[in-house]
């Protein structure tokens, strides 16, 4: 889980190991806290719940780039440039109804630049998780970007 409590938006790109055109599938949970969590500082054992949401799902495909050898991507990683994000329905209808805006999803399928997912509101949610499985991939992951 990422906290992203104090955060109000963030972005999220993804990259795997495989051929060009091979996919991840992923789905996003936004995770909301009932209770108060533990205060480190004093070792008092707080009482929490931590409740997950299916906020959608979706495909990332690798595209023909790879990491740097001196970046912070290996070279056998590919970086996805074409991107897919259904919310899922209830989810949806919140943030018609609540938020009014929805996730950007940018998808270039030019095997030049990242494919990103982006949340302009993050609805207060104390945590994001990524779930990825490898699809037809070798091995998947995501970065997470959070902006205030």
């Amino acid at each position: 889980m990422v906290k992203v409590n104090g955060y109000v938006s963030a972005e999220m790109m993804f990259f795997g190991t495989g051929a060009n055109g091979n996919t991840l599938n992923y789905d996003l949970y936004g995770i909301r806290i009932i209770g108060t969590e533990p205060d480190r500082s004093d070792n008092k054992h707080g009482a929490v719940l931590y409740v997950p949401y299916l906020l959608g799902a979706g495909l990332a495909t690798m595209g023909n780039f790879t990491g740097l050898a001196t970046g912070y991507l290996a070279v056998a990683a590919r970086i996805c440039d074409t991107l897919t994000f259904t919310p899922e329905a209830a989810f949806a209808t919140y943030l018609d109804a609540i938020v009014g805006n929805s996730p950007i999803v940018f998808s270039p399928a030019d095997d030049a630049t990242p494919a990103l997912l982006a949340f302009p509101d993050l609805m207060n949610f104390h945590g994001l998780v990524l779930d990825i499985n490898p699809g037809t991939a070798t091995d998947g992951a995501g970065l997470i970007s959070l902006w205030t």
